[in-house]
């Protein structure tokens, strides 16, 4: 071993690997146990690959691939670390006057085979218009649910008679889905286009995403949906258990 970041492992005249690893875990900094493991893996990589005589580093190389290879490591989670505090949490934000927001959002129950629907609506002072939570049978995919609830929540306002709308999902690729020109051609694509069917008959229908923070009226409408045989509806009005979400989406 060289290098004078390791030249305390040198020193300290180790008889077993494992005496080693003791010490530089006791005194080492976490950049040499990092660059140290690595080096230790390219060694077993090589060495495998040699072994089946596929192309591999040339033993010079490994040390600085190895401190390549952690370098870039520790910058992609320090830019990542950087940006998640940067980030605000996502907050339900009301709709302008006169339009009226449908937060949806679906889960998906394994063990009982089904998926819950979670609709709510809301006008520009935060207050409920009218909610669903509906079950129906399990989904290939956590986007094809996510895809139904949107459809559920057009068909909801259509029901109400509300024709300006703003549809608010958690689910990236379901909005960007709804939001692209033409049709979609994913597993979940012949609902994404019924949907943009639905919304297109109404005076005005958007779509938008929105984080998890600001969806979570939907979502725990959709965990509610296990404990209903079907569907339930309620209208100006929401199960008192959820009071206390509601009431802080308008803090």
């Amino acid at each position: 071993m060289s290098g004078l970041e390791f030249q305390f492992l040198i020193q300290k005249g180790c008889r077993f690997f494992v005496e080693l690893l003791e010490h530089l875990f006791r005194v080492g900094s976490g950049l040499q146990v990092a660059e140290f493991a690595t080096i230790c893996w390219c060694l077993w990589q090589r060495r495998n690959r040699v072994r089946v005589y596929q192309p591999s580093w040339q033993i010079h190389e490994i040390k600085g691939q190895a401190k390549r290879m952690v370098r870039e490591f520790w910058d992609a989670n320090e830019q990542q670390q950087q940006q998640s505090v940067r980030r605000p949490q996502a907050r339900w934000s009301p709709p302008p006057a006169g339009t009226y927001k449908a937060n949806f959002d679906a889960a998906i129950f394994d063990e009982l085979q089904c998926v819950g629907l979670g609709v709510v609506f809301r006008d520009h002072s935060g207050q409920v218009i009218a909610a669903l939570s509906q079950r129906i049978g399990l989904s290939s995919t956590v986007e094809m649910a996510e895809a139904l609830a949107a459809r559920r929540a057009v068909e909801f306002a259509r029901e109400l008679s509300l024709f300006d709308v703003i549809l608010e999902g958690d689910c990236l690729r379901v909005v960007q889905a709804l939001n692209a020109s033409g049709g979609c051609n994913t597993m979940y694509g012949h609902v994404v286009n019924e949907t943009k069917r639905l919304g297109a008959v109404l005076r005005h229908c958007s779509y938008q995403h929105v984080g998890r923070g600001g969806n979570k009226l939907a979502h725990c409408l959709a965990r509610k949906a296990i404990s209903f045989a079907d569907m339930d509806v309620w209208v100006e009005d929401l199960l008192e258990d959820l009071d206390v979400v509601f009431q802080s989406d308008l803090s």
